[in-house]
């Protein structure tokens, strides 16, 4: 598991294809750019196709940061090189986040008609089970059990 400053935590499993990453606190405008730019950059480069991403931690970002957000999901959604095929967003405890994250959402499917299949889940568990059915992990759990996997 890897940490950008104090805000970002992420893991890649080339094994199951997947990329994992949860916001550990609110961030400014700045954090966020640079953290969602290192999130699809590893994304791209490791081929995944399942995306995990813990958002529970996380703040409304302005409307910029939210067009800015279409664009750079919508570049790993649509394309010859897109390869993301699901994509498990964990619930903020910010009910203005989740509007906007289902407006994004919308503004996806609308812009790019993604074959990559979107949902939104209360619990990281409820999540990674819908990501990879065959794996079950505790409902009580709050990291996914891939972080003791070996490093890449």
């Amino acid at each position: 598991m890897k940490v950008l400053d104090d805000y970002l935590m992420y893991f890649t499993s080339a094994e199951k294809r997947l990329f994992y990453n949860k916001w550990l606190r609110p961030v400014t405008s700045a954090e966020f750019r640079q953290g969602a730019e290192l999130v699809h950059n590893h994304i791209k480069k490791g081929r995944v196709e399942l995306w995990l991403l813990d958002a529970s931690n996380c703040n409304t970002q302005d409307r910029d940061d939210q067009e800015w957000t279409v664009s750079e999901i919508g570049k790993l959604i649509s394309g010859e090189e897109a390869l993301l095929r699901k994509v498990a967003l964990v619930r903020s405890k910010d009910v203005f986040f989740n509007v906007i994250a289902e407006w994004i959402q919308e503004k996806l499917t609308q812009q790019f008609a993604p074959a990559t299949v979107m949902k939104h889940f209360q619990t990281l568990p409820e999540a990674y089970e819908w990501l990879l059915p065959e794996h079950r992990i505790c409902s009580t759990s709050t990291e996914p059990p891939f972080i003791n996997e070996p490093r890449n």
